[in-house]
This record gives structure tokens, sequence and C-alpha cells, in this order.
């Protein structure tokens, strides 16, 4: 991943927006499958 954003063959840097659309979108799949976290679950009954 780094070796693509220092060549930069075509590819453009990755810029802070597309790091907080990835956060967001990471956040929001782990929100929609609780099963992926099941530690928050389990631990308050």
């Amino acid at each position: 991943m780094s070796r693509s954003a220092e060549t930069g063959s075509g590819m453009s840097p990755v810029t802070a927006d597309d790091v907080d659309l990835a956060v967001r979108l990471a956040v929001g799949i782990l929100d929609a499958v609780p099963w992926l976290r099941p530690n928050r679950h389990t631990l308050r009954p």
C-alpha cells in the first residue's frame, strides 16, 4: 500500500478525505454487523 502511494503510478495519493471515508465505512460496517464485536454484548448481561 505504501509502495503504490509513493510511486503514484496513475493513482492519486491518499488524502485525508479518503482516510475519513474509509474510517466512516469501517465504523458503519462494524455497527451494522454486531457479531464482529461480540465482547460488547457478552461483557454486559
